[in-house]
């Protein structure tokens, strides 16, 4: 098995990258990639990070990862990518600084399209050879936010990719869960959601879910290590590693979430506190003027559990300043 440069060899750990493309001055774009093979056979298991360039604790979490993986007892591979999107992690921004594109927007790519679409037909080429699941860490960008899973149902998908999808999610063990309904498209972001990489996988028959590491632009090491936990789980889940697969004693499961945003501009005020509940009324944001004057009240739609919050007071119209989950449930 190849993959990008790498020569896959059984019993070992491997540095290598996949090249998807060239900046200005002709220099490689290259996606770190590391693999762990077993010396037994099994699945292949595909671990990506920092497609958002301010999403950093993915990353850490691989190279913790990879520091106490056995490969004398692993059966398979995991595949882990830290870094995604170099451009956008050297720009420490969402987008491409190149193209002003976001990469997770735009998979499984365009060979002949931006170079963002290029970088990710290349990278989503190697995935959609070799992965057999995938678990691709994300993080929100100026929010103070809880960790949480998405895994998202799609139409004309085989129940059990979807049920397998479904699985990657609890076995990750976050109190917070969401779950997408695409078919009907609820509590989604705006934007073209099928170019998300969790969502190509899952349309090439590869189970995916994306888990949410807290805030970005920082390292959240307390949420590092519970990711790490749950990555573990879903190998010995999958029958890669030994070990007892343990379950959450308190798991929610959301099938609705939503994204309040301001219709004023100026500084955010959070009066709601991330994890807790929030009822139907209540305020979550509150928008002032540079002078401190009030100008609007976000209010709850309904009764929900903030997931985040907007951490950079400064404002327009038009900006997403919370994650809420709806209709909380128990994850079973």
């Amino acid at each position: 098995m190849r993959i990008g440069n790498i020569d896959v060899i059984s019993g070992q750990v491997q540095q290598g990258y996949i090249l998807t493309g060239y900046t200005a001055d002709n220099a490689e774009v290259k996606v770190p990639l590391l693999v762990a093979s077993g010396k037994k056979e099994g699945p292949t298991f595909w671990i990506n990070a920092g497609v958002h360039g301010e999403e950093v604790s993915g990353i850490f979490a691989i190279h913790k990862l990879f520091e106490i993986i056995d490969v004398e007892n692993l059966r398979g591979t995991i595949v882990a990518t830290p870094v995604c999107n170099p451009l956008a992690v050297r720009a420490i921004q969402k987008v491409t600084r190149e193209d002003h594109m976001d990469m997770d927007m735009h998979f499984p790519g365009n060979p002949d399209g931006w170079l963002t679409e290029q970088m990710a037909y290349h990278f989503f080429k190697e995935v959609r050879e070799h992965a057999d699941f995938l678990v691709d860490l994300h993080a929100l960008g100026g929010v103070d936010a809880a960790p949480y899973t998405i895994h998202k149902s799609l139409a004309n998908v085989p129940n059990h990719i979807n049920q397998q999808s479904r699985a990657l999610a609890k076995n990750m063990g976050f109190v917070l869960n969401c779950f997408v309904d695409l078919t009907t498209a609820t509590g989604e972001l705006p934007g073209n959601t099928n170019g998300a990489l969790d969502i190509q996988s899952v349309l090439n028959g590869i189970p995916a879910i994306m888990a949410e590491m807290g805030a970005g632009n920082r390292i959240l090491w307390d949420i590092v290590e519970i990711t790490i936990d749950g990555l573990l789980n879903n190998l010995r889940y999958f029958g890669m590693i030994d070990g007892d697969v343990f379950q959450a004693k308190e798991q929610i499961l959301f099938p609705k979430r939503c994204f309040p945003c301001s219709k004023r501009g100026g500084l955010a005020l959070p009066k709601a506190i991330v994890g807790e509940q929030v009822k139907q009324g209540e305020t979550i944001v509150e928008i002032v003027d540079f002078y401190g004057n009030h100008l609007e009240s976000i209010l709850a739609p309904q009764d929900l559990l903030l997931i985040g919050v907007i951490e950079n007071p400064v404002v327009t119209s038009g900006k997403i300043v919370a994650v809420c989950g709806l209709e909380g449930e128990a994850f079973c």
